[in-house]
């Protein structure tokens, strides 16, 4: 069952469970021009870790200020971009999130100054080849999203010097 609203303070995931987490950036063509997305999931477990594989899936969604389903809702100021790559924020002390992106998709998100984020909470299945968009469709049929749309921050690079 879907976590229907913001839990109390969670502990974040830390380097060694953060590396079990895929981001899939898309971009996707909508009527109103281009949407970036960026589809959060954890990769498979085995049975005995859904349940902490769920627990760091809900903290990274909490710390990025999404909320439950699949929304619109503005969320998010912790979403950074630099050249070729989105680094979020999730509320860890020492660790973000660093995301490398193609040329088009960077370009479009400074162009429209949002990115669609969501999470899944639940890991794939270790007993399917799932990709993460189909993962995402299916964690979504069961409300177990959660989502936002995030402007994020553009960091310039300076020259080297």
């Amino acid at each position: 069952m879907i976590q229907t609203r913001k839990p109390g303070y969670m502990l974040p995931p830390g380097r060694d469970r953060l590396v079990r987490v895929l981001a899939v950036p898309g971009l996707f063509g909508t009527a109103a021009g281009r949407e970036c997305r960026l589809l959060l999931v954890h990769d498979s477990v085995g049975h005995e870790e859904t349940e902490a594989a769920s627990r760091d899936m809900l903290a990274i969604a909490s710390g990025l200020g999404l909320t439950p389903g699949w929304g619109s809702s503005r969320s998010s100021r912790r979403v950074y971009l630099t050249e070729g790559v989105v680094m979020l924020d999730y509320g860890h002390d020492d660790l973000a999130l660093h995301v490398t992106v193609a040329g088009p998709w960077y370009r479009s998100a400074i162009g429209t100054g949002r990115i669609h984020i969501s999470v899944a909470l639940d890991p794939r299945p270790d007993d399917q080849c799932t990709d993460a968009a189909a993962h995402l469709a299916a964690a979504r049929a069961r409300g177990q999203v959660w989502s936002g749309v995030a402007s994020p921050r553009v960091a310039i690079r300076g020259p080297r010097g």
